[in-house]
């Protein structure tokens, strides 16, 4: 039961951890590229699940070049307007 419990402590621990990355969008990069590189930056979990997102709102056709700062605690749509044009 303690490890059960040490193993719940680590992993709550580690989720509240912010985590920080510098995403570059060039020329040319898809819903997918974008997804990967967030999912091995560790803000997201599921690629595919972002990458259809960006495509379900049609975010796919507003894509800016561009450097952007995100944190694992943004949702998929602040992270949508961050790097469309839809950004205010």
């Amino acid at each position: 039961m303690l490890s059960q419990t040490s193993k719940k402590a680590s992993e709550t621990k580690k989720h509240k951890e912010i985590v920080r990355y510098h995403l570059s969008v060039t020329k040319g990069m898809t819903t997918m590229d974008i997804s990967k590189r967030l999912k091995t930056g560790e803000i997201i979990k599921d690629e595919k699940q972002f990458s259809q997102y960006l495509i379900a709102h049609d975010y796919q056709k507003q894509l800016q070049i561009g450097e952007y700062d995100l944190t694992n605690q943004m949702s998929f749509e602040q992270i949508a307007k961050m790097i469309t044009k839809t950004a205010s």
